[in-house]
């Protein structure tokens, strides 16, 4: 997309509705890649992040208040993958004039155009500023919600704990510099969450049915027992397993049973409305708490299994424990490390059976 003369003030109502846009969309990359807060992102270093572009750095710094406990913040660090970077030199580029006309400490400063007589054309942008650019952009976007910066950093809490099948709660926390996670689970617990879920976890659950049916996923646990009953069952029916029959059994199943599937650095949830209360993460008894996951409840799920994609997982899990146990002088720790290794075990086990058979 083609910009303006950065070194001259925008002039034309086309042109400001356009610039207005693509400073939302590039603010609109950041939140959603970065989970920041609204105020860590319109505090953002003006001097620190051009030497940022200026550099080959891969992580950016910031400040964060409201969780510091302290007047002067505490630092951040978040990655600066080119998407990122890209979006911050289109903002430069589109401030470029504005912070050349005054001296300014902020990155984040108006554009050179849409102030009245009296206001100072070189102030930072506010709140209702950043939310007029993310209007502007939802308009021309054709986008019916008005976006906020909450709601990146919400989505952004559901990307990292179940898109990208980590569900490490406590580096979620991290990233999102809370003091607890605690925090961080009112963004993973909240019911409205729930809206954006489905369709990724039919799609998952789809895939894990018919990849066990066709016999091209090995798995292990209540889940591996449970995909073969139903593999045995469509055998029994049917001579030869073609794709496309496989496909209908598992579209079947998948219908009929409600099932749903929840993937993660250890393995998959894998339920319908029926088995949800058996959930040893569920918090109401009747419903799966996904937050609430841990390895110690996990490997006791019934809902809980494994694929064979995941043994160097476990072997690397088994190594930690085993290092923890050697070394440290604590009984408790060792009692625990113990534990650790023995679950660590179980679950090698039974990936190797598996595998063979």
């Amino acid at each position: 997309m083609k910009l303006l003369d950065s070194n001259k003030p925008v002039s034309g109502i086309t042109g400001a509705v356009h610039l207005r846009a693509l400073y939302g969309a590039c603010v609109v990359v950041l939140l959603a890649l970065w989970g920041e807060r609204k105020h860590e992102l319109l505090n953002s270093d003006g001097g620190g992040v051009m030497s940022f572009l200026d550099s080959t750095d891969d992580v950016i710094e910031g400040i964060e208040y409201k969780t510091s406990g302290t007047l002067t913040g505490k630092q951040t660090q978040r990655a600066a993958i080119v998407e990122v970077r890209n979006a911050l030199s289109v903002i430069a580029r589109l401030t470029k004039w504005t912070r050349d006309k005054g001296e300014n400490d902020w990155f984040f400063v108006r554009l050179s155009f849409g102030h009245s007589a009296s206001q100072n054309p070189q102030k930072e942008i506010t709140t209702t500023t950043l939310y007029s650019l993310l209007n502007s952009f939802s308009k021309r976007a054709d986008v019916d919600v008005k976006l906020r910066p909450h709601m990146f950093r919400r989505s952004f809490s559901m990307l990292w704990a179940w898109r990208f099948e980590i569900g490490d709660l406590e580096m979620l926390s991290k990233l999102l510099y809370h003091n607890n996670e605690v925090f961080t689970r009112f963004y993973t617990e909240d019911e409205d969450v729930w809206e954006f879920l489905p369709e990724a976890e039919r799609e998952l659950a789809f895939t894990i049915i018919h990849d066990g049916l066709t016999g091209s996923r090995k798995m292990t646990g209540a889940l591996g027992h449970l995909l073969e009953r139903y593999r045995r069952r469509l055998t029994a029916k049917i001579g030869v397993l073609s794709p496309e029959k496989t496909e209908r059994f598992a579209r079947r199943l998948l219908v009929e049973g409600g099932y749903r599937s929840i993937a993660n650095a250890d393995g998959y949830c894998f339920i319908n409305e029926a088995r949800g209360q058996r959930a040893k993460c569920s918090t109401d008894g009747s419903n799966p708490n996904y937050a609430h996951r841990s390895e110690e409840l996990c490997v006791q799920c019934p809902n809980f299994g494994v694929g064979g994609s995941r043994i160097e997982y476990w072997e690397t899990r088994r190594s930690a424990y085993e290092e923890v146990q050697k070394k440290t002088s604590v009984p408790m720790l060792a009692d625990a490390a113990k534990l650790g290794v023995a679950r660590a075990d179980r679950i090698i086990r039974q990936i190797k059976v598996k595998q063979i058979d």
